[in-house]
């Protein structure tokens, strides 16, 4: 019995790999390495020969380049296949033509969140994967915990979660309130119509007037930062310290270089740059358009408010309350 089923798996292994391999139609300027998922080595013995192990979650087309023969193979998910052929002497390839060699390119959209029962958000801000808030019509802040929406103490304007997790909060008054995992929220300096922050080193700010800011955490004070000439911003945001972008009032962006402000090309309502570099522009209609130079690039669906640290991690607030994050 147990030379039997010796004789059959040897029979079953031999049968795969001749009714898989095809002729020579994959020529060598087609071919490509083996994916990294795919495990290729020698097979010692009196038959010698070289097997590929394809671990990958997808099938691939091997071609096998021997003396006098070339062998195409197609190996599914998570199979082995052994060739005789003499080691040394072959060169194994992948064949795009026919099946993927690497892994297939991750497709990301928006993806629809789940929001509080009788609740509806208007802005969020994401400060890192694990540092996501949103503000409520009612002007109530939320923490997203990673599964649900937790709501806090306090009334809000809008607000802006740098990525350790403290909260920058303003009222419809432009008070600067501060949030750091009290119980309480604790008064900041100053009035703020629009803030964002990244750290508690990198935090910028607008006030109603156009006044830019950015915040000194040596003297613990804001520093005004000069402005175009007859330009007025209403927004600014920060993704790192060296990307900082704005908005003026006819809807033009700019982008700070360290030392004075660039006008960039376009029109936008509203807009958020990631520490990436990356900004994520909003229209007039809430089209979403992406900037990494040297033009805006549309996305699809439509938010009324967006927030990015990444180009992986972004999230959204549609007109209505329907809040997204980006993701696959």
């Amino acid at each position: 019995m147990k030379h039997l089923f010796v004789s059959l798996m040897i029979s079953s292994v031999a049968f795969l790999s001749a009714s898989s391999a095809r002729a020579d139609d994959c020529g060598t300027s087609d071919r490509v390495p083996l994916p990294v998922c795919a495990v290729s080595g020698k097979i010692q013995g009196t038959k010698p020969g070289i097997f590929v192990h394809n671990t990958c979650s997808y099938p691939i087309t091997v071609k096998f380049d021997k003396p006098g023969t070339d062998v195409r193979t197609d190996i599914p998910a998570g199979k082995r296949i052994d060739q005789e052929t003499p080691p040394d002497d072959t060169i194994v390839s992948c064949c795009p033509r026919y099946n993927l060699c690497a892994a297939p390119p991750v497709v990301k959209t928006w993806i629809k969140m789940t929001t509080p029962a009788n609740v509806t958000f208007k802005q969020v801000s994401v400060g890192s994967a694990e540092h996501v808030w949103a503000v409520d019509t009612a002007g109530s802040p939320w923490r997203w915990t990673g599964t649900t929406w937790e709501k806090k103490i306090g009334t809000v304007a809008s607000l802006s979660v740098d990525a350790s997790g403290v909260v920058w909060g303003l009222t419809t008054i432009d008070e600067v309130w501060m949030w750091r995992g009290g119980p309480d929220w604790v008064r900041g300096v100053g009035t703020l119509r629009n803030v964002s922050a990244v750290s508690t080193d990198v935090v910028w700010g607008v006030q109603a007037n156009g006044n830019t800011f950015r915040w000194d955490p040596a003297i613990k004070n804001w520093i005004k930062v000069a402005t175009p000439a007859n330009v007025t911003f209403k927004q600014v945001s920060a993704g790192s310290a060296q990307h900082v972008w704005a908005v003026d009032t006819a809807g033009s962006p700019w982008r700070w270089n360290g030392s004075t402000w660039e006008k960039k090309n376009g029109t936008v309502v509203s807009l958020d740059v990631g520490a990436d570099g990356v900004v994520w522009g909003l229209t007039g209609v809430d089209y979403i358009y992406v900037y990494q130079g040297p033009d805006w690039t549309k996305r699809d669906g439509t938010l009324r408010s967006i927030s990015a640290v990444s180009g992986d991690v972004v999230w959204g607030v549609q007109a209505s309350g329907s809040t997204f994050r980006w993701g696959s």
